[in-house]
């Protein structure tokens, strides 16, 4: 069978990944999702063990402390996003589409390098 997961994560404002308006380090909040994932049957037991696994995940790829990182709910992951933030923030044409990734030189550069 195939689902449709998400993994929804709160990072502490230690971790230095976002800025209040104030300047000052905020918390983040981070989904990763799986879709179309095949398990032969997916449990709570399984989904918060594939959890986990994601969290460590994000510490081995953005060399972050593991205590920064929380696993929560997607509930609480909605309740703590503003009206203008999207789950998907990448632009849906571009996004896995062959006509704007290269072999030679990768995704098309969007000009957003500072």
């Amino acid at each position: 069978m195939y689902y449709d997961l998400r993994f929804p994560f709160r990072i502490s404002a230690e971790a230095g990944l976002s800025k209040n308006e104030n300047g000052q380090n905020d918390v983040t909040y981070l989904q990763a999702n799986l879709n179309q994932c095949k398990c032969p049957m997916m449990t709570e037991e399984r989904y918060n063990e594939l959890h986990e696994s994601q969290r460590q995940g994000l510490v081995r790829s953005m060399g972050l402390k593991l205590e920064w990182i929380t696993c929560i709910t997607p509930e609480e992951y909605e309740a703590n996003m503003d009206d203008n933030d999207s789950d998907n923030d990448y632009n849906d044409e571009c996004y896995g589409d062959d006509e704007c990734y290269d072999e030679d030189e990768g995704f098309e550069d969007d000009g957003d390098d500072e």
